[in-house]
């Protein structure tokens, strides 16, 4: 919040598990990035982060209420390359979505086998 001047609403649901650091990395840099985005491109000053594992796959969405994407528009540039690299490397994917109502929701999905569940 203090670096961007976006206030990050967190949830997260189903089970906590342990993952491999370099999966974690590649996660926390496509939040970083879809962060960063939201306190240049959107015009909001909040944004939801939705952390999730369920049936083997981490799902993480970032949400934003702000200009959304033009329609017709892929997002580019280099952040957002990097963003899909990444998801490829992981054997995921990554999506843009436009939000109802306004904004866009970045949707990563990651396969991941547990290898162990923290308390």
């Amino acid at each position: 919040e203090r670096q961007l001047g976006v206030t990050v609403n967190y949830e997260r649901s189903g089970e906590p598990v342990a993952v491999d650091s370099t999966i974690g990395i590649h996660v926390y840099r496509v939040l970083q990035e879809a962060l960063s985005n939201v306190a240049k491109h959107s015009g909001a000053h909040q944004a939801w982060v939705r952390l999730s594992y369920d049936n083997g796959e981490l799902d993480l969405d970032i949400e934003d209420h702000g200009r959304g994407l033009r329609p017709g528009s892929a997002p580019r540039g280099l952040g957002v390359v990097a963003m899909r690299e990444r998801a490829a490397l992981l054997g995921g994917s990554l999506e843009f979505l436009p939000r109802a109502g306004g904004g866009t929701i970045v949707k990563l999905r990651v396969p991941i086998h547990a290898t162990a569940v923290l308390a």
